[in-house]
């Protein structure tokens, strides 16, 4: 075999080697999503979750239902308290174990200190409360500030835990 033709069998081995998945990576084991034990939302669609650290959570959705976990998402537990009555919630964000911020329909936004066991209505929203007033998402950086956002160009944001929303686009 002369030199070109080494050179190019070795440059052909080379680039075909750069395609090629190890076999081992191939077929590596994939991570199992497993039902969770107790969820006490029946059939109602859930839209938004929040996990804190890999024990604790919340999960919002229609028809006012707020659970929570403590044992990474295996048991859910119903709020004891939520003040949203049967209002859809759209976002939850947890900031740490203790303390986040749900919204929803109606400019409906409520804060937990308790890990999402019971729910306090914000005193100030300067979120409208109509049918077409919507809060879609919500994220607290910390336990103290946090921005939520809604139907045309709404933005309200807290630096209290969520007790009082200022709104930012007015």
């Amino acid at each position: 075999m002369n030199n070109k033709n080494l050179v190019f069998v070795i440059t052909s081995v080379l680039i075909l080697s750069s395609f090629m998945i190890p076999i081992n990576d191939a077929y590596a084991t994939v991570d199992t999503w497993t039902d969770a034990t107790t969820t006490s939302v029946g059939s109602i669609t859930m839209i938004g979750v929040s996990m804190s650290d890999a024990s604790n959570g919340v999960a919002v959705g229609d028809s006012g239902q707020i659970v929570y976990t403590t044992n990474g998402g295996v048991d859910w537990t119903d709020a004891t308290t939520t003040d949203v009555g049967a209002t859809t919630m759209k976002g939850v964000s947890m900031s740490d174990a203790s303390n986040g911020v749900a919204v929803g329909f109606s400019g409906q936004i409520v804060y937990t200190t308790n890990g999402g066991v019971d729910w306090t209505d914000a005193t100030t929203t300067d979120v409208g409360s109509g049918q077409f007033d919507i809060m879609y998402g919500v994220s607290m950086g910390d336990a103290s500030n946090g921005v939520a956002v809604g139907r045309l160009g709404q933005i309200v944001y807290t630096t209290n835990g969520g007790v009082d929303w200022t709104d930012a686009t007015t």
